[in-house]
């Protein structure tokens, strides 16, 4: 029996703060939702058994996680049943100091923050419906309330590169990484906006074709477990 190393869980489905261009949610049919108590405490019951296999859980998917209101208890549980390599990503407009206390209090692993531009107007014309004045001090009154409790969560600054905002990643990675601290593993990371098999259309962005990505083989087969919130 394989045994996936990364369980990727769906909290939060079709809601979110913003209106990303590059996002397809607008085209899905899937129903907003939030998972429930039962199938959460369902998907902890049948994975215990495999815990010491299992390096990472994800709790985000296509959805804003931070909407949901039981996220730190549920990293709680996780914790509590012995899991480890717990993460989210998140756009962080909803990172508020009570949130961040919530989130470190509750001794998450990871935070991957989506964050796309060292301007107010690449980053929130990426991000639409997004204020970048109030993401960027979320992000850092989370690092300074890190440094508070001790809490030793990795921090990942995450740019997807594109047209519209590659020209700005020196600057973006000088800046995060002076902001960062080796101490807890954070990290400034580019990906590459990608198209999926070149089976995507959007007009907004110029999306590379994955296929074209040289030396790209994709483990997701063969390592990850990805449990869509599916109302």
């Amino acid at each position: 029996m394989i045994i996936p190393k990364h369980i990727h869980i769906e909290v939060v489905s079709s809601i979110c703060t913003a209106d990303c261009i590059m996002c397809v949610k607008n085209d899905w049919k899937r129903k907003p939702h939030i998972i429930s108590d039962e199938v959460f405490d369902r998907i902890i019951t049948q994975f215990s058994p495999y815990k010491e296999q299992i390096e990472m859980v994800s709790l985000f998917g296509h959805g804003e996680p931070l909407l949901d209101s039981k996220l730190p208890a549920r990293i709680q549980k996780l914790k509590a049943n012995g899991f480890s390599g717990i993460g989210i990503a998140s756009n962080c407009s909803e990172l508020y100091e009570k949130k961040s206390y919530e989130l470190l209090e509750s001794r998450l692993d990871t935070l991957i923050c989506s964050v796309d531009g060292i301007t107010a107007e690449t980053h929130e014309g990426i991000r639409k419906n997004l204020n970048y004045s109030v993401i960027l001090n979320n992000i850092l009154e989370f690092i300074k309330i890190r440094s508070e409790l001790k809490q030793p969560t990795k921090l990942i600054l995450r740019f997807y590169s594109m047209e519209q905002n590659k020209h700005e990643w020196p600057e973006y990675k000088s800046y995060w990484l002076s902001k960062l601290s080796s101490e807890f593993g954070d990290m400034v990371i580019y990906s590459v906006c990608h198209n999926w098999h070149g089976e995507i259309e959007n007009n907004n962005i110029s999306l590379v074709n994955r296929k074209q990505i040289k030396g790209f083989a994709c483990q997701d087969l063969w390592e990850k477990m990805f449990i869509k919130n599916i109302k």
